[in-house]
């Protein structure tokens, strides 16, 4: 794994704001950063190893701390560009981190597209831009959250896909060819992958309130239908 990235995991208390830094020479755990040996990574191992665990919780209670309280802690990702900048961890993702793990390069910056699982899942995401009725791309161009947030070419490039469809075999091969381009940096990657991951989830949980909506209504429905009499039916009690 390359240890020459610009990213370090930190653990930071929510009131002092001093932090612990995550040493990755030799058995990982938190360490004031005088004491760490290695501090920075690329992003893709970091999300190779907290994806593992299913929560802070867990990952903390892997790291065996001890002596501190974790709800008034936060571990999250930092790097510098114009400034300190700051990436959620991301945890419970098989699909990523089987992407992190597989992402080469001098510093695990870019992600192997020459894997079909890879590729399937930027394919399916570029449909979804592509996609006239959906709203996907919108939600991506109005986050302004680092975690979230994809770089200004690949924003371009989500636009004029967005609103140009492909409407030929070959046009949507040299879109595709761009997108893969665009998209081969793992940290942009990482942005595009958790804000579809995010939607579809919204979709779903939208698609199940729909649904129970329905079946409420539906009941409804019935009962009102059940105590209506119908019309020339005598009642017991009519007289």
């Amino acid at each position: 794994m390359g240890r020459n990235g610009i990213y370090q995991l930190i653990d930071e208390d929510r009131i002092t704001k001093e932090r612990e830094y995550m040493d990755f020479e030799g058995r990982k755990m938190f360490k004031e950063e005088k004491d760490c040996g290695q501090t920075r990574t690329s992003l893709a191992e970091i999300d190779s190893m907290t994806t593992l665990f299913n929560s802070e919780s867990d990952f903390r209670s892997y790291l065996k701390e001890e002596g501190l309280n974790p709800s008034s802690r936060l571990i999250y990702i930092i790097y510098r560009h114009e400034g300190e900048q700051r990436l959620a961890c991301i945890y419970n993702d098989e699909v990523l981190r089987e992407f992190a793990e597989s992402t080469i390069g001098s510093q695990r910056g870019s992600i192997d597209t020459s894997k079909r699982n890879v590729t399937l899942k930027l394919y399916e995401i570029y449909r979804e831009i592509v996609d006239p009725n959906s709203s996907f791309t919108e939600t991506v161009l109005k986050r302004d959250k680092p975690s979230y947030m994809i770089n200004e070419h690949n924003q371009e490039l989500l636009r004029e896909f967005h609103s140009c469809p492909p409407d030929t075999y070959d046009r949507e091969r040299f879109q595709l060819n761009r997108f893969f381009r665009g998209f081969s940096s793992y940290k942009e990657f990482r942005a595009l992958y958790i804000n579809h991951r995010e939607f579809k989830k919204k979709q779903t949980l939208l698609r199940e309130s729909e649904q129970e909506r329905n079946k409420e209504e539906l009941k409804a429905l019935l009962k009102k239908n059940r105590n209506t009499p119908v019309s020339g039916q005598i009642s017991m009690f009519d007289k």
